[in-house]
């Protein structure tokens, strides 16, 4: 017997599960329905969206990255982009459902909310969204509320998402237990999540991977350290030297193009350029200087697919952004400014969400760029282009 397409992707189990809390077969309402596809629609896209994303990251997190995993980076940012297209697209799809078909079964929900899509949080968690930013939507949160307090009982789920609703799983184990009731699917879920926190506390996020790789990138004609290997104190300060010197370098060609003083102090401080006073560690000073050389080289052959990663990561920056706006106007255009099932405060808190961002340096870079005919063409500049002699090709 041969494999049939409903065997291969378990067509069966896939259509009978949108029952809701009716039990087996459909839930009865035709607008039920609707929304319940579309919801678990976007999950099995976050699905695929993450495991694009953790094989980025194990790629570019690697103590070596050779040059032909670069397209298959590409490749895997590139599909996670593609998903968060699709999901955005959902969202027109769910604006089909009006206000008051919602109404007929919205009582059903009870406090379930889309806060609680784990999915969405480990999206957030595995790009690498630091806790400083979370703070920041709290405290513009709470300028936004009538009464400030309004937003403590929604703290946990801006500060800690991922926890706040194993927290809540725990309660719905122990309550169910209690009861004698099925506690499965929440023990699952608390299963789930464990192992996706487990996994991101060992391997790092898409933004550490992405620091790692860049810290690596030889600027100029500088040679950084090996991985995992003795730092050898004269190394260390020749390629310090060469990254400095770039970087200064740079900033004085920005002078020769019109840039003003303010201008000039904050790209400083942006770029640490071995001031006394700069409160940049190596570490990073380096990864922005890598940022800088590689998207003002762009077009020399070396660095075609690493600027290529930096710009499908940019887009995968836009897209969150687009995909958190829609998620908001959508939710605006279905249940006004109502507050949310799950006890969020609806569309304030889902509107401020859109300016979260995880890799800013990446947009900031393109700020202080220069045009191509004032770069300096540094020493080793040909060791960036194609290495092909009068004997290379085939035979």
């Amino acid at each position: 017997m041969t494999t049939t397409y409903w065997e291969y992707i378990q067509l069966d189990q896939l259509l009978s599960i949108q029952s809701g809390l009716e039990g087996p077969g459909d839930v009865a309402l035709a607008d039920e329905l609707h929304f319940i596809g579309i919801h678990q629609s976007i999950e099995i896209i976050f699905k695929l969206l993450l495991r694009e994303l953790r094989a980025a990251r194990g790629l570019l997190g690697a103590n070596y990255v050779p040059e032909h995993a670069m397209p298959e980076v590409v490749k895997h940012l590139g599909r996670a982009n593609e998903a968060l297209r699709v999901t955005i697209a959902h969202f027109r799809y769910m604006e089909l459902l009006t206000p008051l078909d919602f109404m007929e079964f919205r009582a059903k929900l009870g406090t379930s909310s889309g806060a609680q899509s784990f999915q969405m949080r480990e999206l957030e968690h595995l790009m690498g969204l630091g806790q400083d930013q979370r703070h920041e939507l709290l405290r513009r949160l709470r300028a936004r509320l009538a009464r400030p307090e309004d937003a403590d009982p929604f703290t946990p789920f801006v500060l800690d998402p991922l926890g706040a609703i194993q927290s809540q799983i725990n309660a719905h184990i122990t309550r169910k237990e209690a009861q004698g009731l099925d506690a499965s699917v929440d023990k699952w879920s608390r299963q789930h999540i464990q192992k996706a926190m487990d996994d991101i506390e060992t391997q790092g996020t898409l933004r550490s991977a992405l620091e790692k790789w860049l810290f690596r990138t030889p600027i100029c004609d500088s040679t950084p350290p090996p991985p995992n290997t003795p730092i050898d104190d004269q190394a260390f300060a020749e390629d310090q030297r060469v990254v400095r010197h770039f970087v200064e370098d740079y900033i004085q060609r920005g002078k020769s193009v019109g840039w003003n003083d303010g201008h000039v102090q904050a790209v400083r401080q942006f770029l640490g350029a071995g001031q006394q006073d700069s409160k940049l560690d190596w570490h990073t000073e380096r990864v922005r200087a890598a940022l800088l050389f590689i998207e003002t080289y762009l077009d020399l052959p070396l660095l075609a697919l690493p600027r290529m990663v930096l710009e499908k990561v940019v887009e995968l920056e836009k897209l969150a952004s687009l995909f958190r706006g829609a998620h908001a106007r959508m939710a605006e255009r279905v249940i006004g400014n109502r507050p949310g099932t799950g006890g969020s405060p609806g569309l304030i808190y889902l509107d401020l969400t859109r300016d979260l961002r995880v890799f800013p340096e990446l947009i900031q870079i393109r700020g202080i760029l220069i045009p191509r005919d004032r770069r300096w063409a540094f020493p080793g500049m040909e060791e960036f282009g194609f290495k092909l002699g009068q004997d290379d090709g085939c035979d």
